[in-house]
């Protein structure tokens, strides 16, 4: 939505996807049985979906949620 890859499309073809910038803030977005969630992995503040903090533990994403890593927004779709 934002950022330099404003406008790019990543396909989620595998069980686990790192979104972010390493030393910055990176998360991991896991498609599971139920669904797709994501959890914090480094950085000093926990992402944000729908502008509420993720928190330590896995959250639970749904089409249209929008993510946030470090001021960098991304839609989060299912297609």
């Amino acid at each position: 939505l934002n950022g330099a890859s404003a406008g790019k499309e990543v396909a989620l073809t595998k069980v686990l996807t790192t979104i972010g910038r390493p030393g910055v803030q990176v998360a991991v977005i896991t498609r599971g049985p139920h669904g797709y969630s994501i959890t914090h992995v480094e950085g000093d503040a926990y992402p944000l979906v729908n502008g509420q903090s993720i928190g330590a533990g896995a959250f639970s994403m749904a089409d249209g949620d929008v993510i946030d890593l470090s001021g960098t927004r991304m839609a989060f779709l299912i297609t």
